[in-house]
């Protein structure tokens, strides 16, 4: 039964290699937010199941006592990571922007204080038997308890501010992580709870096989059919030939001297040049696989850049460039 188990982890950790790669990809080709959320998010998770899979079969690896209580607060460390990257994804799937930038700033401040009070807990809340003592299990469980709060507070406020204006697409996306999230919180605690009170021990040994890694494996198979059911790579490519040598609109000079001139990157060269075609906001974000936000983004930016104050004053400029 162990080895089916530990062949299951093997599968769950090479469907994450590949939701890893995909991110990266497309991190490095868009410049939107929400894929550099998303690699963030990939590689938190994975790095938090790998330490957590050495940690539950540590007897397999013949660990010594000292490498499980530098592994166990690693493992803390990514589980901090993981929230923080977790929740800073939903936000950007639900496109809203939180003005009060309170509850960014207090998960930040607090993901610290987490680490350094989870470092004095392990060096002086244990006994001589490297056990963690009464009051040692008491901070944990109640730093534990704000960490878990902090996600579940920020979810809940960007699942349902987003339910309220994202499409039908966004909103199962959002839906799929928000239940991934408290699922896995649900699941963080019982674990937390069992390892240190042993509380059903007779009906489950969450420590023989850590369940969070089946949200993990679900997680990374959705991401990975969503990218290709998207064409995602496909799009990708193609914003990567539409500056290719092949390309022939007559446009392109004009682009390109003005991109020169005024320092525009090559995604508000993009986003010129589809300004100059006709496009609208949401057709652009759809074509580069952006929001309407970012889009609005890049084009103020050109603005500014260029000195005009809206489009027209902008196609002037493209056209006189010619």
């Amino acid at each position: 039964m162990k080895h089916v188990i530990i062949f299951f982890y093997i599968i769950s950790f090479l469907m994450g290699v590949s939701g890893i790669t995909l991110a990266v990809l497309l991190a490095k080709r868009f410049e939107d937010e929400l894929y550099k959320w998303l690699r963030a998010f990939v590689v938190t998770f994975f790095l938090y199941e790998v330490t957590n899979f050495i940690a539950i079969y540590s007897s397999f690896f013949d660990l010594h006592w000292e490498t499980n209580i530098i592994l166990a607060f690693f493992t803390d460390i990514c589980s901090v990571a993981l929230l923080y990257a977790w929740v800073g994804l939903i936000g950007k799937v639900a496109r809203v922007e939180v003005k009060n930038r309170l509850f960014d700033k207090s998960l930040k401040l607090f993901s610290v204080m987490y680490v350094l009070i989870g470092l004095f807990t392990f060096l002086y809340g244990m006994d001589q038997n490297y056990n963690l003592t009464i009051w040692g299990k008491v901070l944990d469980i109640s730093i534990d308890s704000i960490l878990l709060s902090f996600a579940i507070w920020g979810s809940v406020f960007y699942l349902v501010k987003g339910l309220k204006v994202a499409d039908q697409v966004t909103k199962k996306v959002l839906l799929v992580l928000s239940v991934a999230l408290y699922l896995f919180i649900l699941l963080f605690s019982y674990e937390e709870l069992d390892l240190y009170f042993d509380f059903w021990d007779s009906y489950i040994d969450a420590y023989f096989f850590d369940p969070i890694v089946v949200i993990y494996l679900l997680l990374n198979v959705l991401f990975i059919i969503y990218v290709f059911k998207e064409d995602l790579l496909i799009k990708a490519r193609k914003t990567d030939e539409a500056f290719g040598p092949e390309w022939t609109d007559k446009g392109r000079p004009s682009i390109e001297d003005i991109g020169a001139q005024y320092s525009l990157t090559d995604r508000e060269k993009e986003v010129l040049l589809m300004v100059y075609e006709g496009h609208s906001n949401l057709k652009i974000a759809d074509m580069l696989c952006i929001s309407p936000f970012t889009v609005k983004r890049h084009l103020n930016n050109i603005f500014r850049k260029t000195a005009v104050k809206n489009r027209v004053e902008l196609m002037h400029l493209v056209i006189t460039a010619k």
